[in-house]
């Protein structure tokens, strides 16, 4: 039980070193990669919901030490987006096919800007001058969405070559053909 707490938090703590420090220093549409977006969907598809719920958590607190937000948003908001996200795939969607995985990540994604930019809304509201509202907006979303989402077929592809955990169907052939 501790090697895998251990092994959790090992994995938990690498993958945000190279979100933070590689990932965000990339050029061009792939700053917008978000390797946290891409993991807690694919914890969400091979793991337990509780587990993925501790790695919302933990990235939320590693993220805080690193960003100029209030300490303590991020580990209150990619809970709750995991809450939020974990409500449309297990009432709306089926699990562990490939549209599932990509509603999953754009939904993490809306959300997760949505959540950020209301937050930096209400925070910054009170400080003369500053502006939260930007002409890139729209365009650091979508920019967003496409990168996570082709960095997620691209995981589910390639894990669907060494596993047959994962379902590349679009949907379940329960009909019967005369």
């Amino acid at each position: 039980m501790y090697l895998k707490i251990f092994i959790n938090i090992f994995f938990l703590i690498i993958l945000s070193i190279i979100h933070l420090a590689f990932i965000n220093g990339l050029s061009g549409w792939m700053s917008e990669l978000n390797i946290v977006v891409i993991t807690l969907i694919f914890i969400l598809g091979l793991c337990d919901f509780k587990i993925w719920l501790w790695w919302a958590f933990g990235f939320g607190l590693i993220f805080d030490l690193y960003s100029f937000t209030p300490f303590g948003l991020n580990a209150i908001i990619f809970p709750v987006l995991v809450i939020i996200v974990n409500f449309f795939l297990t009432n709306y969607l089926t699990n562990r096919s490939l549209y599932s995985f990509i509603i999953g990540t754009f939904l993490f994604t809306l959300f997760y800007d949505l959540l950020f930019f209301i937050f930096e809304v209400i925070i910054y509201f009170f400080k003369a001058g500053e502006s939260v509202f930007s002409h890139s907006l729209l365009y650091n979303f979508l920019s967003g969405v496409i990168v996570n989402v082709v960095a997620v077929i691209l995981v589910f592809n390639i894990l669907n070559i060494f596993t047959k955990v994962l379902k590349p169907v679009f949907l379940g052939s329960g009909l019967k053909r005369y």
